[in-house]
């Protein structure tokens, strides 16, 4: 899986953008529990300091829930 996600983006002339990428430029909430929050659960059990992920899992939390106050302020309002 790895390997194959590598081989999509190492190219120069690659237009590939990631699902949360997408999702974030589209308005639409991001899977931000399922792709990063998990690698933070999964490094706390077994005791894998990851600093710079947590950093990146606290922002991105605060970017979902941007959107998803935007989503229900659009809901109210229908």
């Amino acid at each position: 899986m790895i390997e194959g996600t590598a081989s999509v983006h190492d190219k120069a002339n690659s237009t590939h953008l990631p699902s949360m990428l997408l999702d974030a430029e589209n308005g639409r909430p991001m899977e931000v529990e399922v792709i990063v929050g998990e690698v933070v659960r999964m490094a706390k059990r077994v005791g894998v300091a990851v600093p710079r992920i947590e950093m990146m899992y606290a922002m991105l939390l605060i970017v979902q829930n941007q959107i998803v106050r935007k989503w229900e302020t659009q809901a109210k309002q229908s």
